[in-house]
């Protein structure tokens, strides 16, 4: 929801396979700059989640009007969990789990831009460098921006 020059983005997320083994390659994948920051992307894995994210963004430059094209500074906060996580994630991914980042984005003349740094609760970080077009996680988060 755009506000002055800024917006603001919340966004919801969950899935369940109601109780029933899942195949080891549709269990529920979260990490990545767009699903869970400072996870690498898939690297939390299992049968249900839930998760839920605020972002702020603030306008920093106009690079051309005429084309919709300009910079964000942004940041967001996230906490999920992952129920029932795949055997070889161990104790290191149960219970809550939190995020933050910083990012610069926004469309430019060469195309869309993005660079954040993301640190997690489980003491991981993750650098992302995205120029075109974005990194696909393979989640439902994939849209929320």
């Amino acid at each position: 929801m755009p506000y002055k020059h800024d917006v603001v983005i919340l966004s919801v997320a969950g899935g369940t396979s109601f109780n029933s083994a899942l195949p080891p390659n549709y269990t529920f994948t979260l990490g990545g700059p767009e699903s869970f920051p400072g996870f690498r992307i898939g690297e939390l894995r299992g049968m249900e989640y839930w998760t839920g994210s605020v972002s702020y963004l603030r306008k920093i430059a106009d690079i051309s009007q005429l084309f919709g094209q300009a910079l964000y500074l942004g940041i967001q906060a996230q906490v999920g969990s992952m129920q029932q996580p795949a055997l070889e994630q161990g104790d290191l991914y149960q219970g809550r789990l939190y995020s933050g980042s910083v990012f610069v984005t926004g469309r430019t003349p060469i195309g869309p831009m993005t660079v954040s740094i993301g640190v997690a609760s489980s003491h991981s970080w993750l650098l992302s460098i995205g120029l075109g077009r974005p990194i696909e996680e393979g989640t439902i988060m994939d849209f929320a921006r």
